[in-house]
C-alpha cells in the first residue's frame, strides 16, 4: 500500500491525494482537497480546515472525518468500506452515493 501522511501543513492551491492511505491531521487547505482512486486502505482527515470542498472519491477501504470544517461542500461517492463522520461543520450540505459500508454521523452541522 501507498501512505501519505500530513501533518501541520497548509496548501494554497487544489491538492489530490491517490495513495492507498491517506492520513490528514491539523493542516489547512486554503482551496479544495480530493481523495480518490485509492487502494484497500483507509483516509483520515482530522483537526483540519478545507475552506472550499472535499471530495473522497472511488475508494476501497473506510473513510473518518473528525473535526473538520469546510466551506463549500463535502462529497463521498463509490466508497467501499465504512464512512464515519464526527464534529464536523460546513456550508452547502454534505454529498453521499455508492457507499457499500456503513455511515456513521454525529455532531454534524451543514448549512
Amino acid at each position: 500500500n501507498s501512505i501519505i501522511e500530513v501533518e501541520n501543513v497548509t496548501f494554497s492551491e487544489p491538492v489530490v491525494f491517490e495513495e492507498d492511505c491517506v492520513s490528514i491531521m491539523n493542516s489547512h487547505f486554503q482551496s479544495d482537497l480530493t481523495v480518490s482512486h485509492g487502494g484497500n486502505g483507509f483516509t483520515w482527515v482530522t483537526n483540519t480546515t478545507i475552506e472550499e470542498s472535499l471530495g473522497c472519491l472511488q475508494r476501497r477501504g473506510d473513510a473518518f472525518i473528525g473535526n473538520v470544517s469546510y466551506g463549500r461542500g463535502l462529497g463521498f461517492s463509490a466508497i467501499r468500506g465504512d464512512v464515519k463522520l464526527a464534529d464536523v461543520n460546513g456550508q452547502r450540505g454534505i454529498f453521499m452515493d455508492g457507499i457499500d459500508g456503513s455511515v456513521w454521523l454525529e455532531d454534524i452541522e451543514s448549512l
